[in-house]
């Protein structure tokens, strides 16, 4: 009984350690899209009314910030820009270090 309740546990904790990561990075790329479609909404306006133009076009600028700032952070500049960020700002969240 003690053991299944234990994997039981674990599984939980498991999947709650999938899940959320990727529910909280679905959150952030709607939330993005959605500050940018503001300042796509000229340009939407001359799409065709079928094409759902502002989410469209929204999704593919957030998608493309996403893969420059990618880009950027492999580069030697970006390691140490990422680097410097950790230490003085992440290292002082409790926790931090440990995850």
């Amino acid at each position: 009984m003690k053991k299944s309740l234990l994997f039981a546990a674990q599984a939980l904790l498991r999947g709650v350690l999938i899940v959320v990561p990727f529910y909280l990075a679905v959150l952030l790329l709607l939330k993005g899209m959605q500050s940018v479609a503001s300042l796509l909404h000229p340009l939407t306006l001359l799409m065709p009314d079928w094409l759902p133009a502002e989410r469209l076009l929204s999704l593919v600028l957030v998608l493309l910030i996403c893969l420059l700032i990618g880009i950027a952070a492999s580069t030697r500049t970006g390691r140490v820009m990422k680097d410097q960020i950790e230490s003085r700002f992440f290292a002082r969240i409790p926790g931090y270090g440990v995850m």
